[in-house]
């Protein structure tokens, strides 16, 4: 198992990464994650719209981290004006500054992280989600639009399928090259199995959908250096 980010190494030089991904036997991922703005909801920070009528302020944790990445990436791509106060130790003390109300939200974080340890935020409404940052909505917030919605063209459609794919394949597990191909059969099978055995997959776990899967595979096989990602 890896992160989602380490197919891309390759793509983006990360140094070390001398490997294609594309020669790797991907098994399967354990899940999908969906990546949100989040913000609360007395800030009168609530839509899409309001991140360029007002100010939105969120915490981040420094430079590198998706909580400062992602919100220069869609100001920079769609004019928001989404502005970064940096220094944070982690999501959790982001959290706690929302509720202080030293900033507005957070944008970068995923949803489940907010179910966990704040339980209670979406179901009193406590907090908005103004935007997805995905590639197509997810159905738990079919009402919030996302954020390839707003491309206008191509080049934007691809530098968000990029940057946003690894969502598609949280907590992957893959084999190294040369793996024979029954042993490859037989560990997909018994994957695809345990993914839908109720006695080992929590009930609250929904599976990943045909969409997003194909999305995957699709970017695996396009994307490693020193080639670029491909239309896809």
């Amino acid at each position: 198992m890896v992160h989602s980010s380490v197919p891309y190494a390759p793509l983006y030089g990360i140094r070390g990464a001398n490997f294609d991904p594309r020669r790797m036997s991907w098994i399967g991922s354990i899940n999908a994650a969906t990546g949100i703005c989040v913000s609360w909801t007395a800030s009168g920070i609530t839509t899409w719209r309001d991140l360029f009528e007002k100010e939105f302020i969120v915490g981040g944790t420094g430079a590198g981290s998706q909580m400062e990445t992602m919100p220069a990436m869609i100001n920079k791509l769609f004019g928001t004006r989404i502005k970064v106060v940096s220094g944070y130790k982690g999501g959790n003390d982001v959290y706690l500054a929302m509720e202080r109300g030293e900033v507005h939200g957070r944008c970068g974080g995923l949803k489940s992280s907010i179910k966990s340890t704040r339980p209670d935020w979406f179901p009193q409404k406590k907090v908005s989600v103004p935007v997805q940052i995905a590639l197509e909505r997810d159905p738990e917030f079919a009402d919030v639009p996302a954020l390839v919605e707003f491309t206008k063209d191509e080049k934007t459609r691809l530098i968000l399928q990029l940057v946003l794919s690894p969502m598609d394949m949280d907590r992957p597990i893959l084999l190294p090259p040369g793996t024979p191909p029954d042993k490859v059969a037989a560990l997909r099978k018994a994957f695809s199995a345990a993914m839908k055995d109720p006695g080992l997959m929590p009930k609250r776990r929904k599976p990943i959908s045909s969409s997003r899967r194909s999305r995957a595979r699709r970017s695996r096989q396009s994307c490693s250096a020193p080639m670029r990602c491909r239309p896809t």
